[in-house]
C-alpha cells in the first residue's frame, strides 16, 4: 500500500503532493509541505460547503433586457374621481359625511350603533346613488386623431367609488388588444375631463381632480396601492415605457416568502373556472373572494362585512389567491402644463355652447395625453444562479485554484484508489495464506 501512496504523491498532477513526498527532503520541508496541502484541501471544503448551501438556498440573478419593437400593447387604464361620490341626488346625508369625516381622521371603527346605519347600507344602493356619471365627465376621448365611442367604456365599483375602465376586458375582448406602432403624445391616448367638483362631498374630499391607473387589460387596480394625481386645470403629459417581469417559480421565492406559479399552473385554470376569467389577475381574485366570503357570511354586500374580509383577504386568512410568475409595469413620467389658456377657453365655449368664465373652466376641466416616450421594451427576468453549467464551472475552478486539479487528476484519484484498494485485498489474501500453512514437526518427518 505504502508504494501505490508514494507513487500517486510522485506522478500526481495536483499540485503541492510530491513535494510531501520527496524522500530527498528534509522532513522538515516535508512537514511544511502537507501543512499547507492540508489547507488547501480545508478551503476547497469550505467553498465547496458553501456552494452547495447557496444552492440549496435556491438563488437566483436578475438579467435585464432592452430592445425595440415594432409595436406595444396598450395598457388597461382606470380613472377615478377623487370626490369618490357625488351628492347630486342628495343621497349622502350630513349624518353620514360628518360620520366619515371623523373616520377618515381617527379610523374607521366599525362596530359603533352609529356606523352600522351607515355600514349596513346596500353597497348596490349606495353606489347606485352616489355614483358620478362617466358619461357626463367626458368632454372627448381618442387614440391618435380617431375618436373612441364612450359607450364601449366599462365601470367598476371600488372602495373609493365608481371608476372609469379603458381599455378594459371588455373592450379588449370584442375589439382585441389595442396596439401602438407610434410614439409621441400625439399617437397615444387624449383624454378631456370634468371633475364636478360642486358635487363633491366636502367632509370625504378634500382635494379635487382624478385618480389614474395604468395596469394589464384582464386586471383589477388595487386602489390603495396609489395612482398618479391629475388635478383640474392642467394639461398632463404620461410618457411610458412597459417592464416585463418574469419571475421564477418554486422553488424560488421570488416575492419574499412566497412563490409565484406560471401561466400554465392548474390553480390558475381553475381559478379562471371558479370566476369566469379569462386571464389570471391576482387583484381580481382577492376582490371577487373577498365578494363571495361576504355574500356567505352574511347574505348580503354591506359596507361593514366587506371592510372586514378585504382586510382578511390581504392577510391571506381568507383567500388563496398565488402569485403569477408574468407581470407587466409601466414606467412613468408626468409633466404638465395649466389647462385651459385664456384663449382655449373662448374656443370651448364656442364648441360646446358653454359660457364658462376661466375660473370655473380650471376649476373644473382637465386634460390628459398617455403615450410611449419611444418604442423601447424593458424585460426583467430571474435566472437560477447555479445551474449544471455554473455549478461544474464553479467547482472546476475551485479545485484548479486550491489544488491545480482539473478532471485528469480526479480520474488519476479514482485510479489509485483502486490500486490501493487491490493491493490492500492483495495483501489480505497473502497472509490469511500464510497463516493456514502449519510447520512440519521432527516427528512427523519419516526415516
Amino acid at each position: 500500500m505504502k508504494p501505490v501512496l508514494k507513487e500517486f504523491m510522485s506522478e500526481t498532477t495536483c499540485h503541492g503532493w510530491k513535494y510531501v513526498g520527496d524522500n530527498k527532503s528534509s522532513i522538515y520541508i516535508r512537514m511544511i509541505w502537507l501543512a499547507v496541502v492540508l489547507a488547501l484541501l480545508g478551503g476547497l471544503s469550505y467553498t465547496l460547503i458553501k456552494t452547495y448551501v447557496s444552492y440549496k438556498e435556491h438563488r437566483f440573478l436578475t438579467v435585464t433586457r432592452t430592445e425595440r419593437r415594432e409595436e406595444i400593447p396598450f395598457p388597461g387604464i382606470t380613472l377615478c374621481n377623487r370626490g369618490m361620490y357625488s351628492n347630486s341626488s342628495g343621497f349622502i346625508t350630513e349624518e353620514i359625511a360628518e360620520y366619515i369625516m371623523k373616520s377618515a381622521q381617527n379610523g374607521y371603527d366599525w362596530s359603533t350603533p352609529d356606523s352600522k346605519k351607515i355600514a349596513n347600507v346596500s353597497i348596490a344602493q349606495f353606489l347606485e346613488a352616489t355614483a358620478f356619471d362617466w358619461q357626463k365627465m367626458i368632454n372627448y376621448l381618442m387614440i391618435g386623431y380617431n375618436p373612441i365611442q364612450t359607450s364601449t367604456l366599462e365601470t367598476i365599483d371600488t372602495e373609493e367609488g365608481r371608476c372609469l375602465i379603458i381599455n378594459g376586458p371588455q373592450y379588449v375582448s370584442t375589439n382585441g388588444r389595442l396596439k401602438l406602432q407610434q410614439m409621441g403624445s400625439d399617437r397615444g391616448l387624449t383624454l378631456s375631463l370634468v371633475t364636478f367638483q360642486d358635487n363633491y362631498v366636502p367632509t370625504v374630499a378634500m382635494d379635487a381632480g382624478f385618480e389614474l391607473f395604468l395596469h394589464e387589460p384582464y386586471e383589477t387596480i388595487k386602489i390603495r396601492s396609489g395612482g398618479i394625481l391629475l388635478s383640474p386645470g392642467t394639461n398632463n403629459l404620461i410618457s411610458l415605457r412597459p417592464v416585463e417581469y418574469k419571475l421564477l417559480p418554486y422553488p424560488y421565492k421570488s416575492h419574499g416568502k412566497d412563490h409565484c406559479l406560471e401561466e400554465n399552473n392548474e390553480r390558475f385554470e381553475h381559478i379562471k373556472k371558479l370566476y369566469g376569467y379569462k386571464e389570471y389577475s391576482r387583484d381580481s381574485c382577492l376582490r371577487d373572494c373577498t365578494a363571495n366570503a361576504t355574500v356567505h357570511e352574511c347574505g348580503c354586500k354591506t359596507l361593514l362585512e366587506t371592510v372586514k374580509n378585504v382586510v382578511r383577504a390581504e392577510k391571506k386568512e381568507l383567500c388563496d389567491c398565488p402569485w403569477p410568475c408574468r407581470q407587466i409595469t409601466y414606467e412613468t413620467k408626468l409633466s404638465n402644463t395649466l389647462f385651459p389658456s385664456v384663449t382655449g377657453v373662448n374656443y370651448i365655449n364656442k364648441l360646446y355652447n358653454t359660457s364658462l368664465t376661466v375660473e370655473s373652466a380650471r376649476n373644473n376641466l382637465l386634460q390628459v395625453k398617455i403615450f410611449f416616450k419611444d418604442m423601447f421594451y424593458t424585460e426583467i427576468k430571474h435566472v437560477p444562479e447555479f445551474d449544471f453549467d455554473s455549478i461544474f464551472g464553479r467547482v472546476g475552478g475551485q479545485m484548479g485554484l486550491f489544488l491545480g486539479a482539473s478532471l485528469v487528476s480526479a480520474f488519476e484519484l479514482l485510479v489509485y484508489m483502486v490500486k490501493f484498494i487491490w493491493n490492500g485485498v492483495e495483501g489480505h489474501r497473502a497472509n490469511t495464506k500464510k497463516t493456514n500453512i502449519q510447520p512440519l514437526s521432527e516427528k512427523s518427518i519419516p526415516g
